[in-house]
């Protein structure tokens, strides 16, 4: 009897290692996701700040569209090593 209980007891830890392991492999997948789109999004303002500095007509505009776009990404790559960190 006691040979079954000790079965039963190494047998149950097998699946709580699983489960934890599966929780965590999602939670790093999840993260990894929220980079990727962070990245994309990136990708996308730098693209938009270009089409607006070849559109502004004055130095003044282009000025401030550059550091508007400096301020974004900031915001976004402090964004993003927050999310890292939790990684």
């Amino acid at each position: 009897m006691k040979r079954y209980f000790l079965r039963c007891v190494a047998l149950c830890a097998l699946v709580s290692a699983f489960c934890v392991n599966s929780a965590f492999a999602n939670e790093y997948s999840n993260q990894a996701g929220k980079l990727q789109r962070l990245d994309q999004l990136e990708q996308r303002m730098l693209a938009k700040q270009m089409r607006l500095i070849t559109q502004a007509t004055t130095e003044r505009e282009k000025a401030t569209i550059e550091q508007d776009t400096r301020e974004k990404q900031a915001r976004l790559q402090k964004f993003k090593n927050k999310v890292a960190q939790v990684r």
